[in-house]
């Protein structure tokens, strides 16, 4: 075989290669990692039922609040990736019509109900703990972004309201 033929035919397998492995990896973490954040969730269900149960409403309420957040937050990630016009044709999802429904809903409500998040959170570490301070900056310039993709999303995506239309 001449060398040309070896490379050609190298090129070929590595392209097969790569294609059933991102078939078979990419398509199926897609199912998996959706059931895998279901064990998580589904273990903070039973403290927040737990806490209903015993009338603590405010940690279920701050925390439902914090998914609210999270959703419109991860939601601008998911619209705003640049792959996503290729989700539908590669893994045989057409994610964004349901997604833009959710975020609609997320965002009339956040726009109903200012986030209980504030992005001043993590400002201060308390004296005793200087060694947090590095630490908590950290955590207010992510809770600081997540209040800008979260505002964008709101302003994107929230039904107008009219004179006539009553608050949701």
């Amino acid at each position: 075989m001449r060398r040309w033929q070896v490379a050609v035919l190298l090129v070929v397998a590595c392209g097969i290669s790569a294609g059933a492995g991102f078939w078979l990896g990419f398509r199926e973490a897609w199912t998996l990692g959706v059931a895998a954040d279901l064990l998580p969730r589904g273990a903070r269900s039973v403290a927040q039922l737990e806490a209903l149960q015993a009338g603590k409403i405010r940690p279920v309420s701050l925390g439902l609040e914090f998914d609210v957040d999270n959703g419109l937050s991860w939601g601008y990630v998911v619209v705003n990736h640049p792959l996503r016009e290729l989700w539908a044709p590669l893994w045989g999802l057409d994610v964004l019509p349901g997604y833009e429904r959710y975020l609609t809903r997320l965002a009339d409500y956040r726009r109903d109900h200012p986030s209980s998040t504030r992005a001043d959170l993590f400002a201060n570490a308390p004296e005793s703990r200087p060694d947090l301070q590095e630490s908590l900056r950290d955590f207010a310039r992510l809770e600081r972004d997540v209040a800008v993709r979260r505002d964008i999303m709101v302003q994107r995506y929230a039904t107008k309201k009219g004179p006539s239309q009553p608050a949701r």
